[in-house]
């Protein structure tokens, strides 16, 4: 009991807080290399793996057929490398069209993507949204509220002790609490990038018809 009296004091000074602050930020530098590492291996060894085997394999094909479809396959894979989207030509040729228009930046195309459909007698793809699509969109909408909600509470409850190292692990609850609705939101956003490019093309088109 005497040696947490003696401690005390010291858990409430500002000392305590920069040396805290210093072992958080060094802890999450520290993953933060571990993340970059682990990503730049991946990319080597595994994202562009089969591109390069596409490419051993088209250097040795002698079929027309089976040239063409390596080809094809070659561009899809380069597409999906660049846009992170794995989709089959039309729905590619699609986001390309979309990306000419300087709207959307390549993690939008990504959500559009999601909405990508072929309707019955269409070559063409379309965005389309269900009602399912519209479920998840205000299930994670109301889930993100929520968890912002708690994190934002945790903070306070842990600052109203008073003691520094509590503030600070409030801090860090409430970092968690943001990454997290972020994922949570993810489903909301993809909704909300799609609507308003429906919006958009809907107007482009009755633009077009005004036009003829």
């Amino acid at each position: 009991m005497d040696v947490i009296q003696q401690l005390q004091p010291l858990l409430n000074s500002s000392y305590s807080i920069f040396v805290a602050a210093a072992a958080t930020l060094a802890v999450l530098l520290k993953i933060a290399s571990h993340i970059i590492k682990a990503m730049d291996w991946h990319d080597k060894h595994f994202v562009r793996k089969r591109l390069s085997r596409l490419r051993d394999i088209r250097s040795g094909a002698t079929n027309t057929r089976l040239i063409r479809y390596l080809d094809d396959a070659t561009e899809l894979e380069l597409f999906r490398i660049a846009s992170g989207v794995s989709t089959s030509r039309s729905k590619m040729e699609y986001l390309l069209e979309l990306d000419e228009t300087g709207r959307w930046n390549r993690m939008q195309l990504r959500s559009l993507s999601k909405f990508l459909a072929m309707q019955p007698g269409s070559e063409t793809p379309v965005l389309s949204v269900t009602s399912l699509d519209k479920l998840s969109a205000w299930t994670g909408g109301i889930s993100t509220l929520l968890t912002l909600l708690l994190g934002v509470g945790c903070m306070t409850l842990m600052a109203s002790t008073g003691v520094p190292l509590m503030w600070i692990f409030g801090l860090l609850l409430f970092g968690l609490a943001i990454l997290l609705a972020r994922y949570l939101a993810t489903d909301c956003i993809d909704y909300l990038i799609v609507t308003r490019a429906q919006r958009y093309l809907n107007l482009q088109a009755q633009m077009t018809e005004t036009d003829q």
